[in-house]
């Protein structure tokens, strides 16, 4: 189908009983959404251009009326970035929605016609439908930006705002406390005491992502769950701390009021970083029906308790495997949740510390309060990317795989994969851990304490002299189970 320009009908001329330019508003509407999504190959649907929108306004009156004053409803909107002239552009095309993109990932500098043609833009608050800036050390625009927009901004639906180091203060008068229509939400080194006002008007949020928030400035527990309880639509939530707050751990849970509690009934994706404490007071004031995915990253800590988390964890369903990851700078915890109603799950637990000793005891203070959670797998997966010897003393190293263990009595399959050959002391360590009792023993033992369930040993390496090594070391750890009768089978891969 083709829609070809014409000389603007002003009514009068030989075209004005033309059938077409007698149709009614919403049968206008209803043709110019077909032909969004159609082309004249009707098998490859395509959208038109902005050109041929704009040709189309000069047909007739009353199509650059629908045209315009539905603008948004069919998508149309001006989109400016780095270099262009915003001023002038914006003084000759229609005055369709507008679209400010000038985001530190485009890598490219703020000019002072770029800042002249942004603060230009900002002067029709009720156009704006997308604003994406970053803040550079020496510029002040996005101060200026959130200072001086006091104005409620009815149409906005997407606001990124990028402080980077200038740690940039939200205060509270921005957009007028009014944000009706803001669907995503994403703020990078800001501070503020309290939840921003113009949150609550906005009940149709999808998605919000704050990052490199400073702890001892950011919203207490309770007003973020209160501001949540009203968000019903919100999908995807994300709170990311730079630094620990300062206040003690048991104050976030001082904060924590029983009687409010938010249920999120859409969200399916929850990220967070920072201290436990805090997950723990957040966790406790959300129930989340639909979550899929769970990613964590906490602080490095001496101690971590997470009972909350456990149950939370719980609530996703019952967990296919778990995946150990001992890499160069942190270790993780993976869960993978078995599909429910056509939904698969997971769950990421990031641990960030260098030293491989360290690691192994946060793992096993982690998965010891989710033992719960992780009595019931049956597939557990260990790896070493990058990792070369054991540190610290061999004592301490075995009594934190001792803590790992005892948490997966219903095990069956354990998996691990060499690597390299520098990788290896530590699967062998792995296994000595299992084999310790039986070993001290003398072979007496009739029941197996760690892993009991276990039947199955798999090792993905290559060949060498490092493989040998340990599928040596787990030969002795089916000896030592078959002793206590136990059948375990070797598959290396």
């Amino acid at each position: 189908m083709s829609m070809r320009n014409s000389n603007e009908d002003t009514g009068e001329g030989p075209h004005a009983n033309a059938p077409i330019l007698k149709l009614p508003e919403d049968a206008l509407l209803a043709i110019f959404e077909t032909w969004q999504a159609l082309d004249d190959d009707l098998l490859h649907p395509t959208q038109p251009s902005l050109s041929e929108w704009y040709s189309l306004t000069h047909v007739c009156r009353s199509w650059r009326h629908v045209i315009h004053e539905h603008a948004r409803h069919l998508g149309l909107r001006l989109s400016f970035t780095y270099g262009m002239p915003v001023k002038e552009m914006l003084g000759s095309l229609p005055p369709w929605p507008i679209a400010l993109n000038y985001d530190w990932s485009l890598r490219s500098s703020l000019r002072a016609a770029d800042e002249e043609g942004i603060l230009h833009a900002l002067q029709h608050p009720s156009r704006l439908q997308e604003i994406s800036l970053h803040s550079n050390p020496d510029d002040s625009l996005l101060e200026q930006f959130i200072m001086g927009m006091t104005e409620p901004l009815p149409g906005l639906e997407f606001l990124r705002l990028h402080s980077g180091e200038n740690r940039t203060t939200l205060p509270a008068t921005f957009a007028g406390h009014s944000t009706p229509d803001l669907q995503t939400l994403l703020l990078d080194g800001f501070t503020f005491h309290s939840i921003p006002p113009f949150l609550v008007s906005a009940t149709g949020l999808k998605h919000i992502d704050l990052r490199n928030m400073h702890g001892d400035t950011f919203a207490p527990t309770q007003d973020l769950v209160a501001c949540l309880s009203s968000l019903t639509r919100l999908e995807k939530f994300t709170v990311e701390f730079e630094s620990a707050p300062g206040r003690p751990t048991d104050a976030w849970q001082a904060l924590f009021d029983p009687s409010t509690l938010a249920v999120l009934p859409n969200l399916i994706e929850l990220t967070y970083k920072g201290p436990s404490a805090y997950l723990e007071a957040l966790l406790a004031a959300i129930t989340t029906p639909l979550l899929e995915t769970l990613r964590i990253t906490f602080f490095h800590q001496l101690t971590y308790t997470t009972p909350r988390l456990s149950h939370f964890v719980r609530s996703l369903g019952e967990a296919e495997y778990a995946w150990l990851i001992f890499a160069v700078n942190h270790a993780s915890i993976n869960f993978r949740i078995n599909e429910q109603a056509g939904r698969m799950g997971h769950c990421f637990i990031s641990l960030p510390c260098k030293s491989i000793d360290w690691q192994i005891s946060s793992v096993a203070q982690v998965t010891g309060s989710l033992e719960q959670f992780t009595a019931r797998l049956e597939r557990l997966n260990i790896d070493f990317p990058g990792f070369n010897q054991p540190t610290g003393s061999k004592d301490v190293a075995l009594a934190a795989w001792y803590g790992i263990f005892r948490g997966f009595a219903s095990v069956r399959t354990l998996r691990m994969c060499v690597w390299s050959g520098r990788d290896h002391p530590l699967h062998t360590q792995v296994c000595w851990a299992l084999i310790q009792e039986d070993l001290e023993s003398g072979g007496e033992s009739s029941q197996a304490s760690l892993l009991p369930a276990l039947s199955t040993l798999e090792l993905s390496t290559y060949p060498g002299e490092e493989a040998k090594k340990v599928i040596g070391t787990m030969k002795l750890l089916i000896a030592a189970r078959e002793r206590a009768g136990k059948s375990v089978v070797l598959r290396a891969m």
